[in-house]
């Protein structure tokens, strides 16, 4: 019994200098969001997740990128992209679509539209990556 809580007390005492580091090490991160603009885990080309700043006249905050790959669909990725304004805010702001990308091309790969997804609520996805681009590069 008297070994149990001694472990107990040890996870504990981890528990703790994990939060204390998570909390000291956000400064560092903000600083780095700051001055280059965005943090991305993964490649662009794959799965990723990406934290970006928005910074334009009309809106301002952060925006959520997260890339993961379809399966069964060949090179076709489902990219969920939700936004934090502060200023600026509209409804229907966040968006999901579907790219995949042409592997049969002699040159390098091009998006083309997405065979029919849906999305976990049962909501159809766009076919058409160019119109959903053109929405989000309205918010940027």
């Amino acid at each position: 019994m008297d070994q149990m809580k001694k472990w107990l007390r040890r996870l504990a005492y981890f528990s703790i200098v994990i939060v204390w580091l998570a909390l000291m090490s956000f400064p560092l991160f903000a600083f780095f969001l700051a001055t280059s603009g965005e943090i991305m885990i993964g490649s662009l080309q794959e799965s990723h997740l990406r934290l970006f700043l928005i910074n334009s006249d009309e809106h301002q905050g952060l925006g959520l990128e997260r890339s993961r790959r379809v399966s069964g669909q060949g090179d076709c990725y489902l990219v969920d992209v939700k936004y934090l304004l502060w200023e600026g805010k509209e409804p229907g702001q966040n968006i999901d679509y579907c790219i995949c990308n042409d592997s049969d091309a002699d040159f390098a790969a091009q998006p083309i539209s997405c065979p029919n997804l849906s999305t976990p609520e049962g909501s159809s996805l766009p076919s058409s990556s160019d119109s959903i681009m053109s929405k989000v590069r309205e918010y940027l």
